[in-house]
């Protein structure tokens, strides 16, 4: 009798992509409580700091950041 040994299903999970950072090219930007205009203000990103990108833009072209940075919470910025 002949065995044959399989192996595992093992799959490669895939690699975990580099971070992405949201800078403002020039002006302060309002961060907001969700993505649009008539949401609550709950911080600033001015030129110079950065904030994580946790996800993807809306059509309207808002981002989702984490804010405060490293709590895991979002708010919304806007970017042109």
């Amino acid at each position: 009798k002949l065995i044959i040994p399989v192996k595992g299903t093992q799959s490669t999970p895939p690699p975990t992509p580099a971070p992405v950072y949201v800078l403002p090219k020039q002006d302060v930007v309002n961060l907001r409580a969700a993505p649009g205009t008539t949401y609550a203000v709950v911080g600033t990103l001015s030129p110079g700091e950065k904030l994580l990108k946790k996800g993807d833009v809306t059509g309207e072209g808002w981002v989702p950041v984490e804010y405060p940075p490293g709590s895991g919470e979002t708010a919304w910025a806007w970017l042109e």
